[in-house]
């Protein structure tokens, strides 16, 4: 209900931009609507802001069928190490997980907990990485 209406406000307020304007407005929005739907409540209630207890431990990443090792992580409690060895802060709110430093700073991944998987989406929703857990720490 609440992306229904979401997607009716986006699309009225965005009618008369051009693509790429549309684009942006849409990813401010939705950007918008993950802070007030999760970060407040999570600032308020801390409890709340770690839903699901992610796995700690090894995630392989994919695009489609082909490997990208180069994305591979290693996820310990509030950090991170990437196929690389630089390692990163990791914050949770819900289940998004959000990467500061690192091959992946600045990224959000979404948790989903079975198969114990982290993806990441482009603006428009689709995922353009699934990393899976294959060890665990």
């Amino acid at each position: 209900m609440l992306a229904c209406a979401i997607r009716y406000f986006v699309a009225a307020i965005t009618a008369s931009f051009g693509e790429t304007m549309r684009h942006r407005a849409i990813a401010i929005i939705l950007t918008l609507t993950r802070l007030v739907v999760f970060g407040i409540p999570g600032a308020l209630w801390p409890e709340i802001a770690r839903a699901h207890d992610i796995p700690l431990g090894e995630y392989d990443c994919w695009f489609y069928s082909t490997h990208q090792p180069l994305h591979n992580f290693n996820l310990a409690e509030g950090s991170y190490t990437d196929a690389r060895g630089a390692s990163g802060a990791v914050t949770v709110s819900g289940e998004e997980i959000h990467f500061g430093g690192g091959g992946l700073d600045g990224r959000t991944g979404i948790y989903r907990p079975n198969p114990s998987t982290i993806s990441f989406v482009n603006a428009d929703g689709e995922v353009i990485l699934l990393c899976g857990l294959v060890r665990t720490q």
